[in-house]
This record gives structure tokens, C-alpha cells and sequence, in this order.
């Protein structure tokens, strides 16, 4: 015979746990109601980046980054609005921000190398657009990495480094004139004079009004 004290006992246990099962319900609840609220965000950020609603777009990143630091995705529109209004400062900030949560994200890295390559600090330039590249070597926006590296190389007097970059660019995306010109100076800086002249007449081929691309090839004419 069940004692009344025992059926005390089951029947606040089952209390228990419909109390129990009624709290893993509520959360339940909670949180499929919060995923497609922040799914919506990324999907409203984005589509106000793609609309060219730069300065919206970061608005509504910014928002749920204060409701999820974690979100990478956020950081990463946040990260291209930022680049497209010009705010390189904020870019670098927000994207290095970004890479303690997602360290090997190449999108990050791209924010970064293009944040830090319009700010002019080429030491931070090399390492984000080398580690695209380790990352993502067939990215889409290799070529553009590949133009940065050339750049910052070229900044630095690393002319070798510089070439090989700009060469490498160029090789993806030959129509590029002012990267043509870029080349023939890395080579010209270099001594490489031959070198250098091919390079400014391809940039002439392509705009054969190209000012600096004419004063290179006069400045070779007066090495022979």
C-alpha cells in the first residue's frame, strides 16, 4: 500500500517536472522566435548594401552586433559599408574586431588589407592580403589582394616584391592601365629598364592618352 506521504512526493515531482518541461519549452520558443529575427537583419543589411544604402546598411549591423557580439556576418557588411563610405578607420577597426571572432574568415581579411591599404600602413596591408591568399587563393578578389600587395611593396622600396605582385595581378586582369604604369615604375625604380618600357607601352595600347605611362617611357629614353 502506497503511503500518502509517497504520493506527496510523486505527485510534487511530477510538478517538478512539468515545471521542468514547461521552462525547456519557453526557451524553445524564445529562441526559434530570435533566429529569424537576426536572420532578417542580415538579410535587411544586406540588401541595404546592395542598394547602395551604405550608411543604413551600417545602422542595422551595428544594432545586432549590440544584441549578438558574436555575429560575424554582421561585422562583415558592417565591414563593407564602412569601406564604402570612405571610413577606412572604422573598416580596420570593425574588421580587426571581427577577426578575434572568426580568425581565418578571408572576407574579414579582405576588409582589412583594403581598410589598412587606403590608410597607407603597409606593414598591416602585407600581412592581411598575404593571409587572403594563404586562406583563399582562388578568392575573387585575389586580383585585388595581389594589387595591394603590389602597392604596399612598391611604398616600402621592396621593388622585386613589388613586381611579382603587380605581375601577378596583371596576369588575372591585363586591362588594368594604372596598374600597367604601377609595373613600369616597381621596374624602372629597379634599374630594369627594358622591363620597364614594355610595361608603360602595354598601359599606352590600352589608354594611349596615359600622361604618366608617356613620361616613363621619356624618362628610359634618356637612360640609353
Amino acid at each position: 500500500m502506497v503511503s500518502s506521504q509517497g504520493i506527496m512526493m510523486e505527485m510534487i515531482d511530477l510538478e517538478k517536472g512539468r515545471f521542468s518541461w514547461a521552462f525547456v519549452l519557453l526557451f524553445l520558443v524564445f529562441f526559434l522566435l530570435a533566429l529569424p529575427a537576426t536572420a532578417q537583419q542580415d538579410q535587411d543589411a544586406l540588401e541595404q548594401y546592395r542598394q547602395g544604402n551604405y550608411a543604413r546598411a551600417a545602422e542595422i549591423t551595428l544594432a545586432e552586433i549590440q544584441q549578438n557580439p558574436n555575429r560575424i556576418d554582421a561585422y562583415v557588411v558592417l565591414g563593407w559599408s564602412m569601406l564604402a563610405l570612405g571610413n577606412y578607420s572604422e573598416a580596420a577597426s570593425w574588421g580587426e574586431q571581427a577577426l578575434r571572432i572568426s580568425r581565418f574568415d578571408y572576407r574579414v581579411l579582405h576588409i582589412l588589407a583594403e581598410a589598412f591599404s587606403m590608410l597607407g600602413n603597409d606593414e598591416k596591408t602585407i600581412k592581411y592580403a598575404q593571409d587572403y591568399l594563404a586562406i583563399n587563393p582562388e578568392g575573387r578578389l585575389s586580383v585585388q589582394m595581389y594589387y595591394y600587395l603590389g602597392n604596399a611593396f612598391r611604398r616600402i622600396g621592396e621593388y622585386h616584391h613589388a613586381d611579382i605582385a603587380f605581375s601577378t595581378a596583371l596576369h588575372y586582369s591585363p586591362g588594368e592601365a594604372s596598374w600597367w604604369v604601377l609595373l613600369g615604375n616597381v621596374r624602372e625604380q629597379a634599374q630594369r629598364f627594358s622591363a620597364a618600357e614594355e610595361a608603360y607601352r602595354q598601359a599606352l595600347l590600352l589608354q594611349p592618352q596615359n600622361s604618366e605611362a608617356q613620361q616613363g617611357l621619356r624618362r628610359i629614353s634618356l637612360q640609353s
